[in-house]
């Protein structure tokens, strides 16, 4: 009842009707497809007038709202998020403003993976374990054009400072921010640097890092490469050994599991994406970024199946 009454608080204009709404889409028994079975839910009282006026001009308080949902994570673990785009169709909209082609899982047709409509990015507060609940925490749609590496950073920022003003954030570990593959994770870590979190992200594994330790100064002019040593994530055989390795021989779902990590290795990052966005005069010489390249391999999938490819892991 006290996160009713807060929530009910963070609602500025046509409050009755924004919190009956949120009370129909949460009561619903199916996916919601449109604003008419939400007017028809017992627990909205109005009539469905009131519910296209309550869109049209109501007004909620997102920061408030963003305080309170952080309030809610447990205070006794630590706290891990995960973070994820989805896009909202809208192919028939043509004048909807800020419309983009945005990458969309299933089509019809089979053919397509866009669609037109818009990107929200969602951050989600994870349970360890098996479970599958997650605490909503964060929804922004991102505009067309911009930046994924910025928005994603300014996104995870705002929490982290939100979360640093709990009682209880001293001491904790730093949050932990889960990320798939389609994020840039070198530039992530670039555009996060100072900032007390984590990142773990999937990375493809055709990917090639660099140890950062140069062999040997060759004989004649010049200098030794900066980059070091070459690391391919798909190469057969790789003989740097690993500087970390845990084996669990027998595990209920994936059977045996072996993790393997190699710290301080970089890419050879180019002046293109997010790096292009930089001031050109803040560095002479493009930067290299550090973390951890982890590789787990586990002996089956949950369902039985043999996995068909290893999954690696940026963490930094």
């Amino acid at each position: 009842m006290e996160f009713r009454n807060q929530f009910y608080d963070c609602l500025n204009t046509r409050a009755d009707a924004l919190f009956e709404l949120s009370d129909a889409a949460i009561c619903a028994e199916g996916p919601v497809t449109s604003l008419v079975e939400l007017s028809l839910a017992p627990v909205f009282r109005r009539g469905h007038g009131a519910l296209y006026d309550a869109l049209a001009e109501g007004a909620i308080d997102e920061d408030r709202l963003r305080d309170l949902l952080a309030d809610q994570l447990p205070t006794d673990a630590p706290l891990m998020f995960g973070i994820d785009s989805t896009t909202f169709p809208r192919p028939n909209a043509e004048c909807s403003p800020d419309r983009g082609l945005h990458y969309a899982p299933c089509r019809c047709d089979g053919d397509r993976k866009v669609v037109p409509g818009w990107e929200f990015q969602w951050v989600m507060g994870l349970e360890w374990g098996s479970s599958s609940w997650t605490r909503p925490l964060d929804a922004r749609r991102l505009a067309e054009g911009s930046c994924p590496v910025v928005s994603t950073a300014d996104q995870i920022r705002d929490l982290a400072e939100r979360l640093g003003q709990r009682d209880d954030a001293a001491g904790r570990p730093a949050p932990l921010f889960i990320l798939d593959q389609g994020y840039a994770a070198a530039a992530l870590t670039h555009a996060l640097d100072g900032l007390e979190v984590q990142t773990l992200v999937r990375i493809s594994g055709d990917r090639v890092y660099y140890d950062g330790r140069p062999g040997p100064r060759k004989p004649g002019p010049g200098r030794n490469g900066v980059h070091g040593n070459r690391f391919e994530l798909d190469a057969k055989v790789n003989l740097r050994r690993p500087d970390q390795g845990l084996v669990v021989p027998d595990t209920n779902k994936y059977g045996r599991v072996e993790v393997r990590a190699w710290h301080r290795m970089h890419q050879k990052v180019q002046r293109t994406g997010y790096f292009a966005r930089l001031d050109a005069e803040l560095f002479t010489r493009l930067p290299i970024i550090e973390g951890t390249v982890i590789e787990v391999r586990v002996e089956r999938l949950p369902d039985g199946r043999n996995p068909h490819r290893t999954m690696w892991l940026w963490h930094s």
